[in-house]
């Protein structure tokens, strides 16, 4: 990302902070999952309403947590800052 160079914002940067509901989890924590299963779970089946690709586990990185639906995310925060060298 890069700061605001001109106007109200200069020299900050922003975040949204979100709300999101996941519903029932499609949780895999395989190295390479089926990703079309996944989504099908989730979009053709309805069986689920959301993934979380646990890569912390698998990989020692980080969780995605994946919806599919724009309803399930309220935008809660917007968080100004400014980078300190």
């Amino acid at each position: 990302a890069t700061d605001d160079k001109d106007g109200s914002f200069a020299n900050l940067f922003g975040i949204i902070v979100c709300r999101v509901t996941c519903g029932a989890i499609n949780y895999t924590d395989e190295v390479t999952p089926s990703t079309q299963s996944l989504v099908d779970s989730v979009l053709q089946k309805r069986t689920h309403h959301s993934i979380l690709g646990d890569r912390e586990k698998c990989r020692g990185t980080y969780r995605e947590f994946i919806i599919f639906d724009n309803q399930q995310v309220y935008p809660e925060f917007v968080v100004l800052y400014r980078r300190i060298d």
